[in-house]
């Protein structure tokens, strides 16, 4: 038994190369320290270890242990009334209180309740499509797949198309709270802009059509019980982000990386029924969205060949597990050929995203339209940015032209 090598992670670089290094310490859990504070687990048999044992793993500390003691008090001033008490966005719930909660959100983000959006979505994505073509271009980041899964959760939320931007912006001003790298001051203002989305956000549990998520939050459904409102309200900000921010980085990730081998998006094209799913999957394996959340150590406990004591913080790396080369053969090449839907994008165990159903029906239609309207498409300049962000991981933008003529435009 040992203890963990230390190591320096930047959460806001480019985790990928990061991880590829570090996946070959053998003991596949490294300590970092500022601004991550984690032993950071890498080899995917010991995330699923991690993730799988939420007795001795919890996660009452994921989001940075409960709001408002876990924000500086200058900045826990500023919430509105419903964050001045611990709330829970059921990913960081142990237990019994888990289960209850993560029954309820499920019923939300069901597989039949989610397969209703198709129509709406696949509208959606032909609209974006026709612009970048009336325009020749564009950027697939802000053009196309944030407008698209912005209009996916706001109908599954029951939120109103046209109040979703202001959504966005309280959603993320939650993130701002939420981020230790942020400034204080500016996760003070933060904070105090979440007093407009308190009424906004009690209104909507009221009025929600049925069936939708927002509704199942505040009524219960199917024997699910309603979730307490302040809860209720904490979810449909931390669930907008979890269902918008990482599935917009597993579409440009996908196209990203099809675009950048010609024969691959060709091959695509011609067959995009196969591909678009596979490579949507295949590009959540390659560069898993989100990094992971902390899990507290509740007990003395070995993980690998490292000691754990109580209170010891650890971050199954998602994004690690997925690129094991223990477990996938060339982890680093992106093959949407090969069999990648049991990947950890969506985390693993009891914790699993309850949004999967829907981010794989959107990154199934957004794809398929890309390759199907704009076969012509390029990537337009060098290597597209990426966006430096504590939790999450994908492009900034994602330049785009068009080089000959469309369906659309047959």
């Amino acid at each position: 038994m040992s203890s963990a090598a230390e190591v320096h992670f930047d959460p806001l670089a480019d985790p990928l190369t990061q991880l590829d290094r570090l996946l070959e310490h053998e003991s596949g859990v490294v300590r970092a320290g500022a601004p991550v504070d984690a032993l950071l687990v890498l080899r995917r048999d010991l995330v699923r270890e991690v993730l799988r044992d939420t007795d001795t793993y919890s996660s009452r500390d994921a989001l940075g242990g409960p709001m408002p003691a876990s924000v500086p008090p200058r900045v826990a001033a500023e919430l509105p009334e419903f964050l001045q008490e611990p709330v829970t966005a059921v990913v960081d719930a142990d237990g019994p209180g888990h289960h209850r909660l993560h029954a309820t959100v499920q019923a939300a983000y069901s597989r039949a309740r989610t397969g209703t959006l198709r129509p709406l979505l696949v509208r959606r994505a032909g609209e974006l499509a026709g612009e970048i073509a009336e325009r020749r271009g564009g950027d697939l980041v802000a053009d196309f797949a944030q407008p698209l899964t912005a209009a996916g959760m706001a109908a599954a939320m029951g939120v109103p198309q046209q109040d979703a931007p202001q959504l966005a912006a309280w959603a993320m001003s939650l993130a701002q709270v939420l981020t230790p790298t942020v400034p204080e001051e500016e996760r003070a203002a933060a904070a105090g802009r979440l007093h407009g989305f308190a009424e906004w956000g009690g209104d909507l549990l009221d009025r929600a059509p049925e069936g939708s998520a927002a509704a199942i939050y505040a009524r219960g459904a199917d024997g699910r019980q309603a979730l307490r409102r302040e809860d209720a309200l904490y979810c449909l900000l931390t669930h907008w982000v979890a269902g918008t921010v990482t599935t917009t980085h597993g579409i440009t990730t996908a196209a990203h990386r099809l675009l950048c081998e010609r024969a691959l998006w060709q091959e695509a094209a011609a067959d995009p029924d196969t591909f678009a799913p596979r490579a949507f999957d295949e590009g959540l394996r390659w560069a898993a969205p989100h990094r992971g959340l902390v899990r507290t150590v509740t007990r003395p406990a070995t993980l690998g060949e490292v000691r754990l004591a109580p209170g010891d913080q650890v971050l199954p790396m998602l994004a690690a597990a997925n690129r094991d080369p223990g477990h996938w053969a060339e982890p680093r090449r992106f093959d949407p050929h090969r069999e990648a839907a049991h990947h950890d994008a969506f985390s693993y165990g009891p914790h699993a995203c309850v949004g999967a159903h829907l981010a794989r029906l959107e990154g199934e239609i957004a794809l398929h339209t890309l390759l199907t309207a704009l076969p012509s498409l390029r990537r337009d300049g060098d290597e597209p940015p990426l966006r430096p962000d504590f939790f999450f991981h994908g492009l900034a933008r994602l330049p785009v032209t068009l080089t000959g003529p469309d369906p659309a435009e047959a």
